[in-house]
């Protein structure tokens, strides 16, 4: 029989991608440069887009007031 050794590999740290913003932070570590960034991308862009719906709520209900 044959004794085998492993050899323990450290395995390799995922990198983070953070984006801090006034309202808190964002943060990726998939280990995927290109996932990571899609994913903070597709964050920022839904914000960005409920910011201007509501806009247009308020913009819509303050005109029906006048």
């Amino acid at each position: 029989m044959k004794d085998t050794v492993r050899i323990h590999e450290e395995m390799p740290m995922p990198k983070k991608i953070r984006l801090e913003i006034p309202v808190g932070a964002i943060e990726s570590d998939s280990g995927d440069h290109l996932y990571d960034i899609l994913s903070i991308v597709f964050i920022v862009l839904i914000l960005y887009i409920g910011k201007k719906l509501i806009d247009i709520l308020f913009n819509w209900i303050l005109k029906e007031k006048e």
